[in-house]
């Protein structure tokens, strides 16, 4: 049977009319055996949301309890098709819940919003918007709008969300609602007018706000990002590094074949390079210093931070992630005033070593201070206590070189069997690293911004600014 890809983010936008560009997908099917007549149905349905005013409306949720509302699905039936979207390839591809989609109202920023504050056509708008779904019989559907409001400083925007569901009837035994969004038809929800204060979530985005400057936050990404055969996602969990596996990084033929977490310098694959050979890709290994990587800060408007790409777990949708810059780093993992006894080195069941920061306000962090060289808990320790708290863990990744006379790439876990490397977006006569050292046995957890060579392979966790 034939295949198709819903999307997990759905895009705004209006015709020359005024109305909102529908694409919801369709099947022809003979409704007699012989005759050559086809009839057309659509295998999804539409959300229609409204608000009661005119809001910065900056992204809309749909979530049900029951059934998938994203991903490759597959049709059937000839008289009267169907679409049953494949849990085994959601679960082996995804690694998310596909039981929420989002229509992202604008062009770009954090969350799916637009730090400008408008919507995709530049205006604001009360809707009505349009989610596709697919035509099912839904489990406590619930519709969530997430709009603006200005904050109480310059460079900071209140969100607030708008929630409607149905509601269990009184005197009812049950505990869930049954909404069934016909094939082919409209499912209205009018948006109440009461609000609440909300941060904003988003594909693959974690929950916790860490200052990288004095007027800035940013929100970092699930986990390392990682790059197989053309397509980008972010790590299952953020304490997967792929290290030196046999069949990740180190392997030089069919490295597209194999995932990987470790890149030369702004190897996102969308720069040009001027350059007869075939420049930027992040499988490249190659020791040359010019021809392949870029010799500049990596930017959105020059195509070469990795966060201008599609990440399938993160929104699927191009320029929604960047690369922290050096200076950001350092304010992050140094000593700036904001940042003290903010991180604390960390074993995690054992054997799995890396660096633990707090978030902004966190208040977990007060569990560790100067004294505390190492934190050594489980993993369900870490996701009940810390990752909950928004903590973010950066593992250990060490960083692969390509030995130019021996033709191979090599692995160093660094100076030490305990280092992480992880690329800035600067360059500065060469490009910057931050450096993460974080020895149990010894020193406990270190950080140093370091210079070095673009042909080094590091891993790369991005990050969205918040607005």
């Amino acid at each position: 049977y034939p295949t198709i890809l819903l999307p997990q983010v759905q895009i705004f936008k209006k015709d020359d009319l005024g109305k909102q560009l529908i694409k919801a997908p369709m099947a022809a099917y003979s409704s007699n055996t012989g005759r050559r007549s086809l009839n057309f149905t659509n295998l999804c349905s539409l959300i229609e949301v409204t608000l009661q005013e005119t809001k910065d409306v900056a992204y809309i949720q749909v979530t049900s309890n029951n059934h998938y509302l994203w991903g490759e699905a597959t049709i059937s039936g000839e008289s009267t098709p169907s679409l049953t979207i494949n849990d085994t390839y959601m679960e082996n591809n995804y690694y998310t819940d596909n039981h929420t989609v989002i229509l992202d109202c604008s062009t770009n920023g954090s969350n799916g919003s637009n730090t400008g504050g408008t919507a995709a056509d530049g205006t604001q708008s009360a809707g009505p918007f349009y989610v596709v779904v697919p035509a099912n019989n839904y489990d406590n559907l619930k519709v969530e709008v997430y709009v603006y409001e200005n904050g109480s400083d310059n460079y900071r925007r209140v969100v607030k969300r708008y929630s409607a569901s149905a509601t269990v009837p009184a005197g009812s035994t049950s505990t869930t609602v049954s909404t069934n969004v016909a094939s082919n038809m409209i499912y209205h929800i009018a948006m109440p007018n009461s609000t609440e204060t909300v941060q904003p979530s988003y594909p693959g985005l974690g929950t916790g706000e860490f200052s990288v400057s004095r007027y800035k936050k940013v929100r970092f990404s699930q986990g390392n990002l990682q790059y197989k055969n053309g397509v980008w996602r972010f790590a299952t969990d953020e304490l997967e590094a792929f290290r030196n596996t046999d069949d990740h990084n180190l392997e030089m033929t069919n490295r597209d074949q194999n995932w990987i977490d470790l890149f030369g310098f702004g190897t996102s694959g969308q720069g040009s390079l001027s350059t007869s050979r075939t420049p930027n890709l992040p499988t490249t290994y190659t020791y040359a210093t010019t021809g392949y990587y870029p010799h500049e800060n990596l930017t959105g408007t020059n195509r070469y931070d990795w966060g201008v790409n599609e990440i399938s777990n993160g929104g699927n949708q191009p320029d929604k992630w960047r690369t922290l810059t050096r200076t950001e780093w350092q304010y992050l993992l140094g000593n700036s005033t904001n940042r003290q006894n903010k991180n604390v080195l960390a074993v995690i069941d054992g054997n799995i070593t890396g660096l633990v920061i707090a978030p902004d306000g966190c208040t977990v962090a007060s569990r560790w201070n100067s004294t505390t060289t190492v934190l050594r808990i489980t993993q369900q320790e870490y996701i009940r206590t810390y990752q909950s708290a928004g903590c973010v863990f950066l593992p250990i990744t060490g960083y692969y070189s390509y030995n130019n006379h021996d033709q191979n790439i090599v692995w160093y876990t660094g100076d030490n069997s305990y280092e992480g490397w992880y690329w800035t977006s600067t360059y500065d006569g060469s490009p910057w690293a931050a450096k993460v050292i974080c020895d149990p046995n010894g020193m406990g957890a270190a950080f140093a911004g370091r210079g070095i060579e673009v042909s080094r392979g590091c891993a790369v966790r991005l990050v969205r600014d918040v607005d």
